[in-house]
């Protein structure tokens, strides 16, 4: 599967964890959420060291998107207070991580979908630690950017700009 860009896509945002979550919340478990941090703290350990360039590793949607996953299982961390020594550190740095990233006017994809998903992932990194010096700033960075990407995501006849009618059901469920 690792010649196929849409698996590559899929893993690399690491969709799954969503329902390795949802498994828990059904059967009132935690075998979900500790196989999720293992595959996170995986994940890392064999990416930490590849630049952002990769458009791969670092694609804009996917990383996006990851970051959501990575907020979801911290989210549950904390939540339940389920931290073992270290991994508090070790999400702190891992969101720190795609929270630069995001904020990045390189890596930024400005006006599409992509976009909107980056800081829709970054507001929500902010949220989640709010009390870290860097979300303030990304804070501030986020609401520019919302009012751009929501401003020019649909004409004025109402449809959006990407001319799609499953781009029209994303922005409106991405809103």
């Amino acid at each position: 599967p690792f010649k196929n860009r849409s698996w590559l896509w899929l893993f690399h945002q690491l969709s799954f964890i969503k329902d390795l979550l949802a498994y828990d919340k059904q059967n009132s478990s935690s075998i979900g959420l500790n196989f999720s941090v293992d595959v996170i703290k995986s994940w890392w350990k064999c990416n930490k060291d590849i630049p952002f360039t990769s458009n791969v590793i670092w694609h804009d949607h996917a990383s996006a998107l990851r970051l959501r996953r990575i907020l979801d299982v911290f989210n549950c961390l904390f939540t339940g207070k389920h931290f073992i020594d270290g991994d508090e550190d070790f999400f702190h740095g891992l969101i720190k991580k795609h929270a630069d990233y995001l904020a990045n006017e390189k890596y930024y994809s400005r006006g599409n979908n992509h976009g909107l998903d980056q800081t829709i992932s970054l507001f929500l990194a902010c949220v989640s630690l709010k009390d870290q010096d860097w979300s303030v700033e990304y804070i501030k960075l986020c609401r520019e950017r919302f009012i751009y990407e929501v401003g020019r995501m649909f004409d004025a006849d109402g449809g959006h700009l990407e001319n799609s009618c499953h781009y029209q059901g994303l922005g409106l469920n991405q809103l």
